[in-house]
């Protein structure tokens, strides 16, 4: 009498391995757009577009997959690649004054990706997408103004944190201009994203 051998193995799709692929090379170009940084005169911390990159990839893969985008980008600086601000690097741009807002990167693409779920065919309210991406920046902000206090020894008080948001007008005024190219571009990109990087739709 044979022994029926039973094999159960799962087999990648086509469009799991599309979707690795994407999220790979979306990590490269989120490393690449650490480069784009500028230093207004009198805030703590520079104008990027990395965050902006993080949250979008966030939004169009959604999920853990969103959030894997933004944690191989941060372990690619860790590892030494000068992809984060001004060409800086290493696990001490992690600990640094401005290192929170690099982790705050990975949480809030975790909270967006989360939040707006795997993307479908049919778009996603623009509502929730502004809500999600919103609630990102600001936990980017909570994070990184956290480790700030954090890693300069600097004792909280609310005349600090208020010179600091004080500050940080203009970089808020850019992050809102990034908020809504950013809300729109998830919103017309999430369907495609769905179409072509995720096997079950619907």
């Amino acid at each position: 009498m044979k022994k029926t051998e039973n094999k159960s193995f799962i087999k990648n799709s086509p469009q799991d391995n599309l979707r690795s692929l994407a999220i790979i090379l979306s990590a490269v170009i989120c490393a690449a757009s650490g480069l784009l940084s500028y230093q207004i005169e009198g805030t703590y911390y520079p104008l990027v577009i990395q965050n902006m990159m993080c949250l979008f990839f966030a939004g169009i893969f959604g999920g853990f997959s969103g959030a894997a985008v933004s944690g191989i980008t941060l372990m690619m600086g860790a590892l030494g690649l000068p992809i984060f601000s001004f060409g800086s690097n290493g696990l001490a741009s992690l600990s640094g004054e401005t290192g929170g807002f690099l982790i705050g990167y990975f949480i809030a693409s975790l909270f967006v990706g989360i939040f707006l779920g795997k993307p479908q065919e049919e778009k996603t309210p623009i509502k929730k997408i502004i809500i999600s991406l919103l609630i990102g920046f600001l936990i980017i902000y909570i994070v990184g103004i956290f480790q700030y206090f954090k890693s300069t020894h600097i004792k909280f008080s609310f005349t600090i944190l208020e010179r600091i948001l004080y500050t940080s007008i203009p970089l808020f005024i850019f992050d809102f201009i990034k908020l809504i190219i950013t809300s729109i571009a998830t919103y017309f990109l999430r369907p495609i994203c769905a179409k072509y990087f995720y096997k079950e739709i619907g």
